[in-house]
């Protein structure tokens, strides 16, 4: 499935971290993409959050940061900056409730709405899991009620890579 795919921030700590349980798989499952890769300024900050508050990553934080641009490269990954509608985009999904979402997942979600990006990598299951109260994946879930603001067409796919190939879920 060529076109575009977007990272979510679990995605990335998982592909720069030689300590993830994960890492190996994650490294190899991202290095088969078919399309094009897409990073975000919003991403890379709550990426250098994580990595700045989180006790495991504190002593490693330089050391990530190194490897997080060395797969930046490696992947030649688009780079998408923050800008106004990005802004309003986390405003709104802090203002909106949708239980159990965290409100920077639907940010990444609709980043891939406002990009028209059909593909989203997150092995996070707020992302590319099914919503029991819904009975509907959680993308879908998101897109309607970002839909309030603008139309959401995307991301239609959801990927996962902990087992060590890209697999959809979604």
């Amino acid at each position: 499935m060529m076109g575009k795919y977007y990272f979510d921030t679990c995605t990335v700590i998982d592909g720069i971290d030689n300590s993830s349980r994960y890492h190996r798989n994650v490294f190899q499952a991202i290095t088969q993409i078919p399309g094009l890769s897409v990073f975000s300024e919003y991403m890379e900050n709550e990426l250098k959050s994580v990595l700045r508050h989180a006790e495991k990553f504190r002593e490693r934080q330089d050391f990530l940061l190194r490897e997080y641009t060395r797969l930046k490269i490696r992947l030649k990954a688009s780079f998408i900056s923050n800008d106004s509608r990005i802004q309003n985009l986390h405003i709104w999904c802090k203002r909106l409730r949708v239980a159990p979402l965290k409100f920077q997942d639907m940010v990444h979600v609709g980043i891939c709405g406002l990009e028209n990006i059909p593909n989203i990598i997150s092995d996070d299951w707020h992302i590319y899991g099914q919503s029991r109260r819904h009975g509907r994946p959680f993308i879908d879930v998101i897109k309607d009620r970002l839909s309030a603001i603008q139309r959401f067409s995307n991301p239609e796919h959801a990927f996962t890579t902990r087992s060590g190939s890209l697999k959809m879920e979604v």
